[in-house]
């Protein structure tokens, strides 16, 4: 029997544009990857921003007037994610999440996630931290430092 020691996850993040059909060919093409796991971001925009947020410099060309209306562009919303979980699980590769607060967290853990991704810029959310830390027996957990 082989033994895996690795795994491959296609970060496929927001990179959907808020399109369901295209989120869903994005995990099509993960598997036609070899990926193991395709990984969104999970996230409420009026959660993830207070007020409406500026735009960065490298944003303002985007035709956006303000991060929150920029985000909800790029969000799916729950039932969406479910159902990519769904699609995965037809297709054989498991779905996961980035979470960004612990709200994101709560709803994440209603899919049965495999793994949960933390990002690197929640690194210091103690909240969350805490709510993870006591979810460690029931999945795994991947902290990113990359930014």
């Amino acid at each position: 029997m082989e033994t895996k020691i690795s795994s491959i996850i296609a970060e496929i993040g927001v990179n959907h544009n808020g399109d369901l059909g295209l989120a869903r060919e994005l995990v099509s093409a993960s598997v036609y990857a070899g990926a193991d796991f395709a990984k969104f971001q999970l996230f409420n925009p009026c959660k993830l921003i207070r007020g409406r947020g500026s735009l960065a410099e490298y944003q303002k060309s985007s035709g956006f007037l303000d991060q929150r209306a920029m985000l909800e562009k790029y969000s799916l919303d729950f039932d969406e994610f479910l159902e990519l979980c769904d699609y995965g699980n037809t297709l054989g590769i498991k779905v996961i999440a980035s979470v960004f607060s612990t709200w994101d967290l709560n709803r994440l853990m209603r899919a049965q996630p495999a793994i949960i991704k933390i990002p690197s810029g929640e690194l210091f959310d103690q909240a969350l931290l805490r709510e993870v830390a006591a979810l460690t027996d029931k999945v795994k957990i991947i902290f990113s430092s990359g930014m």
